[in-house]
């Protein structure tokens, strides 16, 4: 008995959604229909917890920058905690891969004041 393709499976609605399948992760590219023809040029990427493949002409890496708040000891961050770690992370391999893949780098500035901490919820605080 020959060997059925892989099942695809579509997540979210025919207007918008994302395509899975066991052998190939994720597919984010957005194809104009789930049953249309890939879309290439396609970059597909290993994660740390599932296989995902975008569409780098419809990609961008948005790096929201709360540094202070997630990093700073004065907020109770560790210098070694794991903000520290995806910031290595980020520098390290996220942002050369998108430049070599030309992928746009969007920088988003998150500033706070005393009183935008002063009032910020629990959950937000301590995230």
């Amino acid at each position: 008995m020959p060997a059925l393709p892989p099942r695809k499976a579509v997540i979210g609605s025919k207007a918008n959604f994302w395509l899975h399948s066991q052998s190939e992760g994720f597919d984010l590219t957005h194809p104009s229909t789930p049953d249309a023809a890939p879309i290439y040029p396609r970059l597909p990427l290993e994660t740390t917890t599932a296989k995902v493949t975008v569409d780098p002409i419809k990609t961008a890496l948005v790096v929201i920058d709360m540094q202070n708040f997630f990093l700073h000891p004065a907020l109770g961050r560790k210098k070694d905690g794991l903000g520290i770690k995806a910031c290595e992370q980020l520098i390290k391999h996220a942002i050369p891969a998108c430049r070599e893949a030309g992928i746009p780098i969007l920088w988003v500035n998150w500033g706070l004041t005393q009183e935008d901490i002063d009032v910020m919820p629990p959950a937000t605080l301590r995230a």
